[in-house]
């Protein structure tokens, strides 16, 4: 479970860097060789990171706010109900 865990978070972050360069060359017109180590430290910071490639998304790949908010999103509140659920789960237990 952890494996999987580890590779989709891999996936994400890989998509999310992807999405902050093209958002950074299309929406800004920066050359790639600036985009690429600037995404990487945007992308590093979990929630500037996930706006900004909804940015990229919708700006450079032609995303809906919907798709692009439920992919880089996403998995925070999945994460959130997790964490929740188990803090019950903790609770209830003592």
């Amino acid at each position: 479970m952890k494996a999987i865990a580890f590779i989709g978070y891999v996936l994400l972050g890989l998509f999310q860097t992807s999405a902050v360069i093209a958002g950074l060359e299309g929406w800004v017109g920066l050359h790639w060789t600036i985009a690429v180590p600037l995404a990487f430290f945007i992308a590093y910071i979990p929630v500037f990171g996930a706006v900004g490639a909804m940015i990229g998304a919708v700006n450079a790949w032609h995303w809906s706010w919907l798709y692009a908010g439920s992919l880089f999103f996403g998995p925070f509140v999945v994460i959130l109900f997790i964490l929740l659920m188990t803090h019950k789960r903790c609770e209830t237990e003592d």
